[in-house]
């Protein structure tokens, strides 16, 4: 799916709906927490409404929160992105993979890159493909994990002090995982990211271009105890 500034769903912006959906997906709080921040209450609930009815959400007996249906996954991984050729997709492609390695052995990011799988119209024999879907897994770095709430506060309040505005605290608490991301794309709207999830609602073909489940310093210390 392909969405512009100008398209609009339920009598708003439909990017704005997408940016929410993408949002709550990742399980940072409730959908209606997710529209609250870009619309005002009665228009989050309104919209909570909205998409049920218009067959993006439905309820399910065994979870509070409401399920997104084929087409609310649709629209939450949506793209704006102008259309590329496949030679800047693969250009970008490796541009993203190097980033990645950079991030794995840069002390100064939290998470590394676990796993890079690429899916959707790249993967198609298509020339022109209006962006690149990829799922990117991160995990924590082991001196983070250790000593987490510290370091993530740090790394918050140095951003604010760098200028950088957080909509919400769940947006600063998560803003080590959100960064290495920013880095990853490196301004390019032509990525697409999702969860690993997103592959298997879709049930599509998968192709993995970066796996590397263990940290190097789990790799020494796997190798010190032989």
């Amino acid at each position: 799916m392909h969405l512009t500034k100008e398209d609009r769903l339920f009598g708003v912006p439909a990017m704005a709906i997408r940016d929410s959906l993408r949002e709550f997906a990742r399980g940072r709080g409730t959908l209606y927490d997710a529209l609250s921040e870009r619309f005002p209450p009665p228009e989050a609930k309104r919209l909570l409404q909205e998409l049920e009815l218009g067959g993006y959400t439905f309820s399910s007996a065994g979870s509070r929160e409401p399920q997104l249906t084929e087409s609310g996954n649709g629209l939450r991984m949506a793209s704006a992105a102008k259309q590329i050729t496949r030679k800047t997709a693969e250009r970008l492609l490796g541009g993203f993979i190097e980033r990645a390695h950079r991030v794995n052995t840069d002390p100064y990011y939290y998470f590394r890159v676990s796993k890079v799988v690429v899916f959707g119209s790249y993967l198609t024999g298509v020339d022109r493909l209006t962006d690149i879907d990829i799922v990117c897994t991160l995990q924590r770095k082991a001196f983070y994990q250790s000593n987490q709430r510290t370091l993530m506060y740090q790394r918050g309040h140095v951003a604010i002090a760098n200028g950088r505005n957080f909509q919400s605290h769940v947006d600063f608490i998560w803003w080590p995982h959100t960064e290495v991301l920013r880095f990853l794309k490196s301004g390019s709207r032509s990525f697409s990211l999702h969860d690993e999830e997103d592959t298997l609602v879709l049930g599509c073909k998968t192709k993995i271009l970066l796996d590397e489940p263990f940290e190097i310093t789990d790799v020494k210390a796997a190798k010190d105890r032989e």
